[in-house]
């Protein structure tokens, strides 16, 4: 999102938690970033309450020094903790704020935020109707993910057949451990079934000890990370993967059938709720944590992975139902700022 505006002439300065890669990342692109030490509010320990109340209000106090050294237009907060206080600081001396929400639902943050911004763009749609001052935009990705890479080229990049089946399990940057603890053994059975090939990507923590409880004879690579994810999507026939918003928008964007196990931790539900936005317009279908690993899960995935035509018809889904398209996303954000600062 910084990059489209800073392509527009914008002067941005990006504020990131400290000592997250995302601020490594920016300081290798030249970009200007503000790390700063902020953690969320943790609403299952009323009694750590007090503690970021006073956090919050040194966070704020160093908002405030950086606003008038920078001397921002506008200011955009994408979602979560950090935002809260500079869009804070920001309206109390008279800065326009505008929101994105990547989720399908409003995060604390944004859900507070919102009475005070000028304009709000949604990822996704809202199960109810959308807000008023709110317009539907889509979670901006990185290019790659909008590069339309034929499969058969992925699957090569990725030392991977060419032309058979693949299925693709994905539990984000961390991996999910529900996903390698137990699939393994369901893709060791169907695998004799079915003919398809895995990339399992675990997560750095959970490479080897993944690793071990696949069969040897298996058609199945591990990884622990992958730097080229955009690939991982281009090859997939299927990927199983969490429904945060972030690995949404890169469904979305590379119009990949999916089976979703949304976490079932995450804060109000949020995943639950994305991936219903992808259910409901046959691009995915949706298993509870509790219920990987059952019988219905595994036919389920069976079903899918013997039947081409309907993973052709979830991948076309995508293009007869509206959602906006995460490719255009960032440049939509960036006219809605510039027009309304």
């Amino acid at each position: 999102m910084g990059e489209k505006l800073r392509e527009r002439d914008w002067e941005v300065l990006y504020v990131v938690r400290e000592a997250s890669a995302s601020a490594s990342f920016l300081e290798r692109k030249d970009a200007k970033v503000l790390p700063v030490r902020f953690r969320g509010l943790d609403r299952r320990r009323p009694w750590s309450w007090p503690l970021w109340t006073l956090r919050l209000a040194v966070t704020l106090l160093l908002a405030c020094r950086a606003l008038r050294s920078f001397k921002p237009q506008a200011v955009l907060g994408m979602g979560g903790y950090l935002s809260f206080p500079f869009l804070l600081a920001a309206r109390g001396r008279g800065i326009p704020i505008f929101l994105h929400e990547s989720n399908a639902r409003w995060g604390l943050a944004n859900r507070l935020l919102y009475p005070l911004c000028r304009r709000a763009a949604l990822g996704l749609p809202f199960a109810r109707e959308n807000p008023a001052r709110a317009h539907l935009m889509g979670t901006p990705v990185r290019p790659p993910f909008c590069e339309k890479i034929p499969a058969h080229q992925a699957r090569r990049r990725l030392g991977l057949d060419l032309q058979q089946m693949t299925l693709i399990v994905f539990g984000g940057s961390q991996g999910a451990q529900i996903l390698n603890r137990l699939l393994p053994s369901i893709l060791n059975e169907l695998q004799p079934q079915v003919p398809f090939q895995v990339l399992h990507l675990t997560g750095p923590r959970w490479e080897k000890e993944t690793a071990l409880l696949y069969r040897s004879s298996a058609c199945i690579r591990v990884l622990g990370y992958l730097e080229e994810m955009h690939l991982a999507y281009f090859a997939a026939d299927l990927m199983i993967s969490r429904a945060g918003a972030g690995t949404v928008a890169e469904l979305i964007a590379t119009r990949t059938p999916a089976l979703l196990v949304p976490y079932a931790a995450a804060t109000a539900g949020h995943q639950r709720v994305n991936a219903q936005v992808l259910s409901r317009i046959g691009a995915a279908e949706v298993f509870e944590e509790r219920l990987v690993g059952t019988a219905q899960f595994q036919q389920s995935l069976r079903g899918l992975l013997l039947n081409p035509q309907r993973l052709g018809a979830m991948r076309e889904s995508y293009s007869r139902h509206l959602l906006p398209d995460p490719c255009c996303a960032a440049e939509r954000l960036a006219k809605m700022i510039e027009e309304n600062s």
